[in-house]
């Protein structure tokens, strides 16, 4: 397996390079919701990366540079498994930088028939990032920090920034940007993005067409869910959500 990107082979060991800057925007690239870029049928496989530690002590994450569990490798490796006895083909594994996600590709890049699948990573499709926030708990953290309760105050919280961080709006900004350049490229008849909850949940919104709000309180993600879009004719078609039954 080859892993293109931030990820580089030294020796035995796998060592993760990433970038001192945030990823740039790709100028005049836009999503309008159902409208998609994209001129055949298409599938696109959207997977949550499998559970870490800090998933299991409710921290939060963000941009943080944490593993998998055993039980993450273990969830990674089933969805693998799920993919290929569906009968899915593919020709390239995209995935978030960070280790959870690129451990993530690397598990299902271990089933037949994905044993020479290149994993291509990009800081893109990297999870929102909490700036000085990340490592905090994550169970009271929006009483402490009301201010960046979207549930209770909506676009105004969604437009502040941690400290050293990113907004919710200009998250949601970088992966509609993301997801919209990612479909124009695309030439391929399915294809997996290895990702984030949050980065599902806002392209899972952007097609709903449904706010901050009720994508954060209505639209869940759980660990290595499967979540598969169909775009055709330049529009976007949720297929299945969240599934995880395959555990």
């Amino acid at each position: 397996m080859i892993v293109q990107g931030q990820a580089a082979e030294s020796g035995s060991f796998r060592h993760y390079r990433y970038p001192t800057e945030r990823p740039r925007l790709p100028t005049g690239s836009r999503f309008n919701y159902m409208v998609c870029d994209s001129p055949f049928m298409a599938r696109v496989y959207l997977i949550r990366h499998g559970e870490t530690r800090w998933n299991q002590e409710d921290r939060i994450q963000g941009w943080s540079h944490v593993g998998l569990s055993d039980t993450g490798r273990e969830q990674a490796h089933a969805v693998g498994e799920f993919l290929a006895d569906t009968g899915v083909s593919l020709k390239t594994l995209n995935s978030s930088d960070l280790p959870r996600t690129v451990e993530t590709a690397e598990e299902i890049g271990a089933v037949t028939p994905y044993e020479d699948v290149v994993i291509e990573t990009d800081a893109a499709w990297r999870e929102r990032d909490f700036g000085v926030f990340q490592g905090f708990k994550g169970g009271r953290f929006f009483e402490t920090f009301p201010e960046y309760a979207i549930l209770e105050t909506g676009t105004p919280a969604a437009e502040n920034t941690p400290e050293q961080g990113e907004s919710y709006k200009a998250f949601d900004a970088r992966i509609r940007d993301a997801w919209s350049t990612f479909l124009a490229e695309n030439t391929h008849d399915e294809a997996c993005i290895v990702t984030h909850s949050g980065v599902i949940r806002q392209i899972v919104a952007a097609i709903k067409d449904i706010d901050y709000q009720a994508a954060i309180r209505d639209i869940a993600v759980d660990h290595c869910s499967v979540t598969v879009i169909s775009h055709e004719d330049d529009t976007c078609r949720i297929v299945e959500e969240n599934r995880s039954d395959f555990f």
